[in-house]
Order: structure tokens, then sequence, then C-alpha cells
């Protein structure tokens, strides 16, 4: 299918769509608010309750009812198969009773508020009331991305406005119904709301992008000019197709847990993008996106990241996804023979930390493909050989004795751990880049194999000196004799002891800087995860014993584990937005680990 948008769905409405590739967002929202011309008027994403599913495992074909007393709004949502076009179906069910004569004096409309962030963020945006070819349509611009937004039955009025100042919302809020209709803006944060009178309660919405505002109007004419249930359907079969190649679950998974699996599966395949072959964003979500204008996000790729995902695609059976990605990684890998912090889709660098396990883990991921990758999938005979020779000897070759001399040269200590804000030496780095050493001797002659072999086991040994704390107060509190550190200062690797202070980010100057034997973090996990100690090593259960007691928080759902105690990276207590400084939040990824 040729479509290159996008979506997310948060509180039951649209979120971020993202267009012409997997790392641009280019909308912030587009909700909805329910009014009746005569004083009633109700945001729906705030007051009406709100169910989302899926039409069936693994198909991300959203329906979402938001049910309030006055109203109940269902929403279909989609994408178009063939075109760069969000379809939304709305049903509007009024509750009054058929009786009310005010139910025919002031029926429900729909209002569609649309919050464009065209080209990377809200600011130097145009918005205008427009039409395409006679048919009405809001517009918006911002250099070569432009979007439009139609409806059929067309919108009785449209308006446009700056957000928190002239937008649908504050018209309703200071008027408590539709009063403004502008009909452009210049360059500023914009916003469009149209009205709609729908036809027997149901209405379809198609939001189009394209590089001119007119090629989206054009796409959006053109698919109000087809069925919502053809395209529905077509959306929905082509996900069913995916589902087919997926590998089957344990057959005694509970059904809850299936559906899981086969989300989880979806998910994945959602953040690949389909311009670049072979990347994959680490999410298709902005965290405290509405607090700044920074481009970034987790929708860029990280190498790290990235190899987890291909992991993922390998158990599920996914050869081609994986030799995309193994592809992907040996034209994006930097001469020196590191992958950068993360990047663009295309390989152009976003931050530019060093980060030593995003060179360790795609030397991992080739060095287990090569093998086969039957203990990842499962298979065997010709579905593991189909695995072995994903890409070329010459280009795997490469990139395999790249990446390990670039470890051997920069390691054992880390310009940033996997939190992406700490030097030193972490157990959660030393784990799997000794592991890739390892690896890269299999497939390495001579000198340089066993070179590796040597400095694996010269790093494997000294990771207690250089990260294991003994006969702290920590240490005593807890009736064990050590623990590893979350992360250690680099000094130590000239003498310096343990307790040198490293610095933490996301907490104020003033008590930014901690005795390393005073961090704990769940990071030592990982020692076991790529073989190094036993998980019945005694310093193992001790560490997990002190992190335990720090840092594991019980749930409604279950336990919960913070990533290391003083954690800031998090909202407010108040509940405000990070901003620089915050408490920590249990990370559902510790769960799993």
């Amino acid at each position: 299918y040729s479509s290159r948008v996008w979506f997310t769905v948060g509180q039951g409405v649209l979120n971020e769509v993202y267009w012409p590739r997997v790392d641009r967002p280019q909308i912030r929202d587009l909700g909805f608010i329910v009014a009746d011309g005569a004083g009633f008027w109700s945001e729906v994403r705030r007051d009406a309750s709100h169910e989302v599913h899926h039409e069936a495992q693994g198909v991300p074909a959203i329906t979402a009812v938001h049910n309030h007393a006055r109203y109940q709004l269902t929403l279909r949502i989609c994408a178009d198969d063939h075109a760069d076009v969000i379809r939304i179906e709305a049903r509007l069910e009024d509750r009054r009773d058929h009786a009310d004569p005010e139910r025919a004096a002031h029926p429900l409309r729909l209002y569609p508020l649309l919050a464009p962030h065209l080209g990377f963020g809200g600011f130097g945006g145009h918005a205008w009331a427009g039409t395409y070819k006679g048919r009405a349509m809001l517009f918006a611009q911002k250099g070569p991305w432009s979007l439009a937004m139609a409806s059929d039955p067309g919108p009785v009025r449209q308006s446009v406005g700056y957000v928190g100042t002239s937008d649908g919302w504050q018209d309703f809020d200071a008027n408590g119904a539709m009063t403004w209709t502008f009909d452009h803006t210049d360059a500023g944060n914009v916003a469009g709301m149209t009205e709609i009178a729908l036809d027997g309660g149901v209405a379809q919405l198609a939001l189009a992008f394209g590089a001119r505002p007119d090629q989206a109007g054009l796409e959006a004419c053109a698919a109000l000019a087809g069925h919502f249930e053809a395209a529905w359907e077509e959306y929905v079969s082509n996900w069913q197709g995916f589902v087919r190649t997926v590998v089957d679950p344990p057959a005694d998974l509970p059904e809850e847990d299936r559906d899981l699996y086969m989300t989880s599966a979806a998910v994945l395949r959602t953040l690949q993008d389909r311009t670049l072959p072979g990347a994959t964003v680490a999410s298709l979500s902005i965290p405290w996106g509405n607090t700044s204008n920074d481009t970034g996000g987790y929708h860029l790729v990280w190498s790290r990241d990235l190899v987890e995902s291909a992991g993922a695609f390998v158990a599920l059976g996914a050869e081609a996804a994986a030799r995309r990605t193994l592809a992907y990684l040996v034209a994006s890998q930097e001469s020196d023979g590191h992958w950068p912090q993360n990047q663009w889709v295309d390989g152009d660098s976003y931050w530019n930390g060093m980060q030593l396990d995003e060179s360790a883990y795609p030397l991992l991921l080739a060095g287990a493909l090569r093998g086969g990758a039957s203990h990842m999938h499962g298979r065997k005979g010709r579905h593991a050989a189909a695995f072995e020779h994903l890409v070329t000897d010459t280009a795997l070759d490469g990139m395999i004795a790249c990446a390990a001399g670039f470890i051997a040269r920069t390691g054992p200590a880390t310009g940033q751990d996997r939190w992406e804000e700490t030097a030193g030496l972490c157990p959660s780095t030393l784990a799997p880049v000794v592991a890739a050493l390892v690896v890269a001797a299999d497939h390495l002659s001579g000198p340089a194999a066993a070179y590796c072999l040597e400095l694996a086991d010269d790093w494997n040994s000294s990771i207690e000196d250089w990260t294991y704390a003994r006969g702290t107060k920590l240490a005593r509190d807890h009736g064990v004799d050590g623990y590893y550190v979350r992360i250690a200062s680099p000094d130590v690797l000239a003498g310096a002891p343990l307790s040198t202070p490293v610095t933490v980010r996301n907490r104020p100057p003033e008590t930014s800087l901690v005795p390393a034997d005073e961090l704990v973090g769940t990071d030592f996990l990982a020692l076991v995860r790529f073989g190094l100690r036993l998980p019945d090593d005694p310093r193992i259960l001790s560490s997990l014993k002190v992190a335990d007691a720090l840092l594991r928080t019980e749930t409604p759902s279950g336990p919960v584990w913070h990533r290391y105690n003083g954690d800031g990276y998090g909202e407010h207590e108040d509940g405000s937005a990070y901003d620089g400084t915050g408490i920590g939040r249990g990370w559902p990824i510790l769960v799993g680990e």
C-alpha cells in the first residue's frame, strides 16, 4: 500500500499524525465539541467517559465510544491505504427524549477542533477557511507541509485562529457557542474549527496531507468521494494479512495475553517507516510535547531500540523486517564504527551523545542472525537458515569489525548510560559491550579475535571492582554485604574510589552531584540477561534486595520499578509537566526486565 500517514489516539480522539515519514509529526490533535447552539456545549475528551477498541487482535482500526448524559459519540478511525489521508466516521446520538421539543429546536451539532503542528511544531503556521474546487474545508500550511480537513456533509461554518486566544475552544469558553468565523491567520500557533450538521447523525471527515494545499485538498475530496466502509474494510484486511504472517503465540497462552501479544506485534509494525526500509522509531510519542517547541521526542531511531525491535521481529518470524533492519544498521554506521545517539530515519543524527551499548547491540544482532537465531524464533531447518544470510558477508564482516574496534578503543566507560544522562561505568552498558566483544571474536580472525576475547575477559573480571559497592551505610541498612551501583565515575578507572560523585540529570543544580555508591538502579540485571553472571550469584541477590527496597512500588496492577533512587524525570508532584526536573515514575520496561 502507498499511504504515508501514521496516526495515534489518546483520550479517544486523534493525537499526533505523522507524514510523510514516521518521524514527522504534523498535528497535535483533532478533538471534538458537541453543542446545541442554545448554551449546551461539551468538549468530548474532557467531559465524556470513553472506551477505545481495536477491530480485531493485531488490527489497529480504532473505534472510540464517548458517553455523556446528553450524547454518545462513536468514532471509527483508520488510514486510507492508498492516500495520505486519515479517515474518521463520526456517529452522534442525541440522548434527549424524542418528545422533547428542545431536541428538534436545538439539535446537536459536531465541531471538530484541529491543531496543526506542521513541520515539527506549532509556531509559524498559517491557517485559513477556504475551498478546493468549490468544496469548503480548512487548510493549514508551513513551508513544504500542507494539510486539509474536509467533511461530508460539508461544514456549515468554519473558523481559524491562534491557540489560546482565538481558537474554537476559546470561542465556546467565552460565548457558549460558535460565534467566530475568522477566515485566515498570519503566521503563528494556529488552530481551526468547523461546524457540522450531521445527516442522520453520521458524518465523515478526511484529514489529508500534501506538499501543497491544493494537493491536500484533492486528497481529501477524493477520500470523501469513496465509501468509508470500503476504506475501513481494506485497511482492516491489510492488517489481517500482516497478522497471518506472525508466528502464533503458545497454544496455552490465555486469551488476554494473546491479545497483548498481537497488539505488541501491531505496535512494532506501526513504528516502521515505509519510505526508508529498515528504520524503526522508538515510539510515536512526544513526551511533554506541549511544554516546548523542541523538534525531538521519541519518534527517532536509536540503534539500541532498533535492535530490540528487530529481535522482536525475528521472534515473530518476520524475516524481511530483520533483513531490512540489518541493512539499515550497516548503512547508518559511522565511519569510526559507532552509531549516533539517535537519528532521523534518513540517517541524519539528532542528539550526539556517545552510548557505548549502542555500538554493542547491532553487533549482537548480527551475530545472532548469522547463526540462524533459532533461540529467538524457535524455528529449525530452512526457517532458521533464512536468517543466516540476510545481508552480504562483506557488509556484515565490515560492520562487526568496525563496531568491535570502536568498542575496544573507546570503552569500558561510556559517554552516556542507557538513560542518556551520565558518563561512566554502568552494568547495563558493560554487559552488552562484553558480550559483543565475545560475539565479535567469533567473526574475526587471528590476533583481532584473540584480542577481543582477552579484552572481554579483562572487562568482565573488573565489573565488581568498578561497580560493586561494599560495606556502605546503604548495604548495612539493608543487611547485605554490597550491591551494584547505577553508574560509577569514569575516574574509577584511574583509581578513584567508587564513592566518587557522579552528575545526576533532571535534578536541581544544588543536588545534581551524588556519591555513586548512593545511587542504585536495576541496571545490574543486564549482567544476568547477557550471561555474564548467574541469577543466583550472591551479588545479584544482594543487589535485588536493595533495589526492591528503594525502587519497587506496588500498584493495583502489580509491582513497578523506578529507574533509580532520586530520579527526576517525570511530572512534578502537583501534576504539572516535566520542565527539566520532576519526580521519576515507574517504568513498565523494568517490570519486564
